[in-house]
């Protein structure tokens, strides 16, 4: 049984930011809850200070840079594309060792996030930092506010435990971040609006080990992906029945809850949890701030993206085990 009061502050502080966001009218409303997820999946008990403000500049620094850069080399952005595929190399490279190393799980996200929102509306060049900037601030705060009002009982916050590395890591963090940026320019190059979508599945599909592909573990990540999105659908169905329904701000959180209890777990609930989560608070924040008759049709395009991407996922992470290269050999 995973620490009770983690299931709480992961399941809920996210959706309530978000319910905040979509009420106030907020532009990219999805941007700070699904930080606060990637601040709050560690679990245990509060990051230190020093780091929550590092991860601020580090979001604000990230974001700026990449916006520049693609707004600098417009006609031009093969440069930035390789600073982009740079960083993802060095950021699968950390958490192949350390896979819950909060900056570089903040710092792929971030980066991937940002390439793909400005791939699909360029005129987010010059705002995006400052809209990044206040969902990293929005995050933080959030993360404070469950920490204190759900804190968890036990020693402190203790870095992430290292894990084995892979026999190439470099090799391996480079592959994985030429997957990730070859799917983002598909993305782009289709004009596809997805591109977040795309994004943050195999960001946190590809940080997985490789071998997390393979047997049931590779059923388990087709379900938690495909399982998160479907939960949504009730959602956007009442919110197309009932625009001024009250119930479905706890309906989502109930839906919260349940995702997040598999927190800590090594099942499918686990994976459900690690997975599913970023990707129901991400549909949710897309789909809710413009509900009309065409909402189903487009859950099912992203349904097609998600299962894509999630196939996608599955396939870098199977070539890249030890033993598909001897088996080739």
């Amino acid at each position: 049984m995973g620490d009770r009061r983690a299931i709480f502050r992961l399941g809920l502080a996210p959706l309530i930011l978000l319910a905040c966001n979509l009420f106030a009218g907020a532009q990219l409303p999805y941007l700070g809850a699904t930080l606060t997820v990637t601040l709050l999946m560690p679990g245990g008990p509060r990051p230190p200070l020093k780091m929550l403000a590092g991860a601020l500049v580090l979001v604000m620094g990230i974001s700026w840079a990449l916006a520049r850069g693609f707004g600098a080399l417009a006609d031009s952005p093969a440069s930035v594309w390789m600073a982009l595929l740079a960083l993802a190399t060095a950021c699968f490279a950390k958490l192949a060792v350390a896979p819950q190393n909060i900056p570089a799980l903040l710092a792929l996200l971030v980066s991937v996030v940002v390439t793909a929102l400005i791939q699909a509306d360029p005129s987010l060049t010059g705002p995006l930092p400052w809209i990044m900037g206040l969902a990293a601030l929005q995050a933080v705060v959030v993360t404070l506010l469950a920490h204190a009002i759900l804190p968890s009982q036990g020693p402190g916050f203790k870095p992430p435990q290292p894990r084995a590395a892979p026999a190439s890591p470099g090799l391996v963090a480079l592959a994985k971040a030429v997957a990730m940026v070859a799917a983002l320019g598909v993305c782009a190059a289709a004009g596809q609006t997805s591109g977040v979508l795309v994004a943050i599945t195999l960001s946190n599909m590809l940080r997985l080990p490789e071998d997390a592909a393979a047997n049931r573990f590779g059923r388990w990540l087709v379900f938690a992906n495909v399982a998160a999105l479907l939960l949504v659908l009730p959602l956007v169905v009442v919110a197309i029945l009932r625009p001024e329904n009250i119930a479905l701000v706890p309906l989502a959180l109930a839906f919260g809850l349940w995702i997040a209890a598999g927190h800590g777990r090594m099942d499918w609930r686990g994976m459900l949890t690690q997975l599913g989560l970023p990707v129901f608070v991400l549909v949710l924040g897309q789909t809710l701030p413009s509900v009309d008759a065409n909402a189903l049709t487009d859950m099912a395009d992203r349904l097609v993206f998600l299962g894509f991407s999630v196939l996608y996922g599955a396939a870098v992470l199977i070539l890249l085990r030890p033993g598909t290269a001897r088996a080739t050999a």
